[in-house]
């Protein structure tokens, strides 16, 4: 059976599909985010351009709301603990729980807000699932731990979303 650990000023990640409520993974699913690498800047996208044999330089189009960014992703270093009268039953019950995971990050296109750093994004995808490595599954005192990984893909850098705790929903913020 899958559990959560008591964390103390644990923040949640949260998930929301195109159509739905936003959800607390670590609630409905028992992923823990120990970790993510979200870039510090973001990259502008090279702007159109004519490069005119005859004239020096080159001529650019810039839109008149500005340079537009390039789309990045960002990994998310994920635990889940799981329970049950073997290790492996422990680690079936863990399996089962990351398929699941894996079921909802596939749907589409995703909302995330992160409450520990504050960054939520639209138009998410998942971009890499990878298999847990070797040694991922850890066993002690009747517990059982899996670490592994999950690379999602921000196709909309610039649009800032947040957490509305009152609608359960994540905003443009």
């Amino acid at each position: 059976m899958l559990y959560v650990p008591s964390i103390s000023d644990y923040k949640p990640f949260y998930i929301q599909l195109e159509t739905g409520f936003a959800i607390d993974i670590l609630k409905d699913y028992s992923v823990i985010v120990r970790s993510q690498d979200y870039p510090s800047t973001l990259k502008v996208k090279e702007p159109f351009k004519n490069q005119w044999k005859d004239q020096h330089g080159d001529e650019e189009y810039i839109a008149p709301e500005g340079l537009k960014y390039e789309a990045f992703s960002f990994k998310l270093e994920c635990a889940m603990f799981a329970r049950n009268n073997t290790e492996a039953l422990a680690i079936a019950d863990l399996k089962n729980g990351m398929r699941a995971f894996q079921n909802l990050l596939s749907q589409g296109f995703l909302k995330t807000y992160d409450a520990y750093t504050g960054y939520g994004f639209r138009q998410v995808r998942l971009q890499e699932f990878p298999t847990p490595e070797a040694g991922a599954f850890s066993v002690w005192n009747n517990c059982t731990r899996i670490l592994f990984q999950v690379v999602l893909k921000v196709n909309d850098p610039a649009t800032s979303m947040i957490y509305n705790a009152a609608n359960n929903f994540i905003v443009e913020g």
